[in-house]
């Protein structure tokens, strides 16, 4: 097998909970899985491999249709019961490795799937900064909490930091609480987007431990981590627009995505 210094795994679930079926509805006449994946592919590198990893063979039959088998993606099914998007990803990776040994600087990259404007400069940002924090088996991406946005959005995930840039916790909450003296004095956390980075020795123990109760309470998966007392390193990045990065959850969102293509 080839040599990668990272390989890239995108992981699509097709009955989504909020609305079903998203990464199959359409955006300016494509897919929206075809439209992610295609904003990923401008920023590959030729050390990188790139993986959808799937859960239907409804999915990959879409994915085949558009990308010839030697194109730069690799599909790969993997079973639809998976807990989580990073159980997927680990899934997918050892499906790709095929049994062999992974080596030990490999990074593996998790890259939410229903983001179709995600750039290539940000994601090629995230790429060095893996690259270069070796130390580090746990990665993740946060930007400073936009003007714009509302802090109480369910949808929106908050991202508190220590001062060595590690989560200390993410929710869906509005966290942390301020006191009520000044709106100029509200205290708010950073806007967590969907990329992550991992070791494979740091995948392998995650995907051994189950689903932890604030993991459950919250759905969201980092937490298994935290709660485990495994670092996670939040690298904040002030140049992203969190439209590139907005994820395809609702009914609301597509019709968003939909016209900011038109755009």
């Amino acid at each position: 097998m080839k040599s990668y210094s990272s390989i890239i795994v995108m992981p699509f679930r097709l009955q989504s909970q909020r609305l079903p079926k998203k990464i199959l509805e359409t955006i300016d006449g494509d897919p929206l899985i075809v439209k992610s994946i295609t904003e990923v592919l401008k920023a590959k590198l030729k050390t990188q491999a790139l993986i959808a990893a799937v859960d239907s063979e409804e999915v990959a039959k879409v994915l085949k249709k558009h990308f010839p088998e030697d194109s730069d993606l690799k599909v790969i099914t993997t079973s639809p019961d998976c807990p989580s998007g990073t159980d997927r990803v680990f899934e997918a990776v050892k499906i790709f490795l095929n049994d062999s040994k992974a080596n030990e600087d490999l990074r593996i990259i998790n890259i939410q799937g229903d983001m179709p404007f995600a750039e290539a400069i940000a994601l090629n940002n995230f790429f060095e900064v893996v690259e270069n924090k070796t130390s580090e088996n746990y990665l993740t991406v946060a930007i400073p909490w936009p003007s714009n946005a509302d802090y109480n959005a369910p949808s929106k995930v908050k991202c508190l930091l220590d001062t060595h840039s590690h989560a200390i916790y993410f929710s869906r909450l509005g966290i942390p609480f301020s006191q009520p003296h000044s709106k100029d004095e509200l205290t708010k956390g950073f806007l967590h987007l969907g990329l992550y980075a991992y070791s494979f020795e740091f995948l392998e123990a995650f995907c051994a431990l189950k689903p932890s109760f604030l993991e459950r309470s919250e759905s969201l998966e980092q937490l298994r981590a935290i709660e485990n007392g495994m670092p996670l390193y939040v690298h904040v990045d002030a140049n992203i627009n969190p439209d590139n990065f907005r994820g395809i959850d609702t009914s609301e969102d597509l019709q968003w995505a939909r016209n900011r293509i038109k755009e």
